[in-house]
């Protein structure tokens, strides 16, 4: 049986995406302590973080960056949690479309990612603490939409 912080965990994550999808920057804010980290790592999160925003102010600026594309979609799996009294650790699989119009041809960049993560918990529920967005691989293709 799935025990009632690990469906609050799986739920935030999911919000996150769902939030992400509809480009609301308020909701990921919401879903974040004030001092929150996000970096992006190629391959394990233990590996040099290619990008990195901390604090609502630039998570806002970074994520208003998803504009330039015409959707998102994020399709989260796999998800394992570990929880320690007031925080946790967490990693979810993910595969993430991001729809872009190049030269008039929409094109597909598919990201196959991991996001290991911590969370803390706060008055009002689960928060994310920080989130490593882990690529595997990518795929960019054309698409007849």
């Amino acid at each position: 049986m799935i025990d009632v912080d690990e469906r609050a965990l799986s739920r935030l994550v999911l919000r996150y995406a769902q939030a992400v999808d509809r480009l609301d920057i308020d909701a990921i804010i919401a879903l974040m302590t004030s001092e929150a980290t996000i970096s992006t790592h190629h391959g394990d999160a233990d590996n040099e973080a290619v990008s990195s925003m901390t604090g609502h102010e630039e998570i806002r600026t970074g994520m208003a960056r998803l504009e330039r594309y015409v959707t998102t979609f994020h399709l989260v799996g796999n998800q394992l949690f570990e929880i320690d009294g007031d925080d946790a650790t967490g990693e979810t699989y993910c595969t993430a479309h991001h729809v872009q119009q190049r030269d008039g041809v929409l094109h597909d960049m598919t990201m196959y990612i991991r996001y290991s993560d911590r969370f803390a918990r706060a008055e009002d529920g689960w928060l994310f603490a920080q989130r490593k967005l882990c690529l595997d691989f990518s795929t960019d293709r054309e698409t007849g939409r």
